[in-house]
């Protein structure tokens, strides 16, 4: 090989490491800085409120390393009426990032501290609270950008829930 094809090679590979490092370097800075957790929570939130009718609050997010997990500070979620159906003080859940790669949300665990949820069906409603706040309203003929989120363990700490239906009462 001549000198020529030499330079090539070593310039074709310091890009590579190059953009590598630089790769890197977004990685960590989106992963492990406040301001990288910050335009996730940015995103993440927004997606949340693109799935929910009413009003979703999330005070903050904090992580180690958004690769293996975060906590989610002052979660709240309100119906289109006002009326809460969950409050949560923190919440702490542990996922494998690659897992959101393939356009899937698998969390591994998930804790949830203080959480509070009330499930309702009012009198004169036919649906459930639920089903009004998490109501697919897409066209049915458009591609479904609605993911299927699986937790595989739950565990509440100093919780509480609240179902309310109405009774009638036949005499």
């Amino acid at each position: 090989m001549n000198n020529r094809t030499l330079n090539g090679i070593k310039f074709v590979l310091m890009g590579a490491i190059i953009v590598l490092a630089i790769a890197l370097v977004a990685v960590l800075t989106i992963t492990r800085t406040p301001w990288g957790v910050e335009r996730v929570r940015g995103y993440a939130v927004g997606w949340l409120k693109s799935q929910v009718h009413g009003t979703v609050k999330v005070g903050r997010i904090t992580s180690g390393s958004l690769l293996g997990g975060a906590v989610v500070h002052d979660l709240s979620i309100v119906d289109e009426s006002g009326r809460p159906f969950l409050a949560v003080d923190s919440a702490r859940a542990s996922y494998n990032w690659r897992s959101f790669l393939n356009g899937r949300i698998v969390l591994g665990s998930l804790d949830l501290y203080n959480p509070k949820v009330v499930i309702e069906q009012l009198p004169g409603m036919s649906k459930w609270n639920y089903e009004y706040i998490f109501a697919d309203t897409t066209n049915p003929n458009a591609p479904s950008l609605r993911r299927l989120i699986e937790i595989y363990r739950v565990r509440a700490f100093n919780g509480s829930a609240i179902v309310r239906m109405p009774l009638e009462f036949k005499g």
